[in-house]
This record gives structure tokens, sequence and C-alpha cells, in this order.
């Protein structure tokens, strides 16, 4: 699990906190943005490769996306 939240801070998806209250230091993790706006990271992110990747097919797959489904 700490791996999995690593990779999320850095990435840029999670914030981290230490806590250094009673005898222990613990870490506390939250998002970075809202759910929303990571949606539209991720997605941005996915249709960019995919343009770079596919090209002129990939882009007239999205014009014909909503109307097939």
């Amino acid at each position: 699990m700490a791996g999995t939240l690593d990779r999320l801070v850095k990435a840029g998806f999670a914030k981290r906190t230490m806590d250094k209250s009673g005898n222990r230091v613990r870490y506390l993790y939250s998002a970075s943005e809202s759910m929303d706006k990571t949606a539209n990271t991720i997605t941005k992110k996915v249709l960019d490769s995919l343009v770079d990747t596919f090209g002129k097919l990939a882009v007239e797959n999205f014009h014909t996306y909503k109307n097939n489904k």
C-alpha cells in the first residue's frame, strides 16, 4: 500500500503530510485535486497517447464514438 501511495504522490495525484503528534511519526495522504479534475487529466493523457499513436484514425473514431454508443 505504501508503494502505491508513494507513486501517487510522485505522479501528483496525492499529497503527503507528516503528523508528529504522539510518540510516532505517521504520514497522512489526501487527494491533490478533485475527482473531476483528476479524471480530466487522465483522460487527456490517454487521448493524447491515442492521437500520437493512431493519428487521424483516432480522431475519426472519436467523432463517431458518441453516435455508436
